[in-house]
């Protein structure tokens, strides 16, 4: 696989990798190839008037690709800018120790016959119910 992406309708976010081989021009075929999805889209209750791309201000070529095909920097917009924060862990700091109450462990998740039981732990947490059975299945 040289790369993928997928529109992630409840988050208004498009995920995406491309391997480091892919070529600029299968590059420009997936931003194409996104466009058109979310034109397709855009009537449906799936459809969204903007999508937005998470980026590192370090990844200059992918911010170039993304400028190339029509997308444009949200950061300093203004009063409506898109705005998050990034937080960044010193490479020398040392990691507290933590122990594990007795009785659990650390794991991944059992893949589909969890999913119902991650969601509902998911929205509990966060007071949000934006993540679903359906979208966490096809996720995996």
């Amino acid at each position: 696989m040289l790369a993928w992406a997928v529109l992630q309708t409840p988050f208004w976010t498009i995920d995406f990798a491309f391997h480091p081989e892919a070529s600029q021009d299968l590059r420009r075929w997936l931003w194409d190839w996104v466009d058109r999805r979310a034109l397709d889209v855009l009537d449906s209750p799936y459809g969204h008037p903007a999508w937005f791309v998470n980026v590192f201000a370090d990844q200059v070529e992918t911010i170039r690709d993304l400028e190339q095909a029509g997308f444009a920097d949200q950061a300093s917009v203004g009063d409506d800018a898109w705005s998050e924060v990034l937080l960044r862990r010193s490479d020398d700091a040392a990691f507290p120790e933590y122990s594990l109450p007795a009785g659990f462990t650390i794991r991944p998740l059992a893949s589909v016959p969890e999913v119902k039981a991650s969601v509902d732990l998911q929205c509990a947490v966060f007071e949000s119910y934006n993540m679903t059975v359906e979208w966490h299945r096809r996720a995996l």
